[in-house]
């Protein structure tokens, strides 16, 4: 556990010290999620026992793109209910899916 202290505040250290001042923004952003992600990782290689690779892996992906006819006009009607829209984008996904 003082592994995982220490590493969590050395990187803190390192984003509070840096010579260069960021907006606040992604300080925040640093701070909330890099942070925690690191404290995460260092948890879980404790867990294992072992450190996480830093070489890299291969893996076989796959990756959809797709465009949406009028989905921008369509989005700005959920400007303030993101969660919304994205339950209809899922909806009509999962529809798409059982019609194949």
């Amino acid at each position: 556990m003082s592994l995982l202290f220490g590493l969590g505040l050395a990187v803190l250290s390192a984003v509070l010290l840096m010579p260069v001042r960021l907006p606040a923004l992604e300080l925040a952003w640093l701070l909330l999620v890099v942070v925690p992600i690191v404290f995460l990782v260092m948890g879980a290689s404790l867990a294992l026992g072992r450190l996480p690779r830093l070489d890299g892996e291969e893996r076989e992906l796959t990756a959809f793109f797709s465009d949406i006819r009028g989905f921008s006009s369509f989005s700005e009607t959920f400007q303030d209910k993101p969660r919304e829209l994205v339950r209809v984008l899922n909806r009509s996904t999962s529809r798409s899916a059982k019609n194949r």
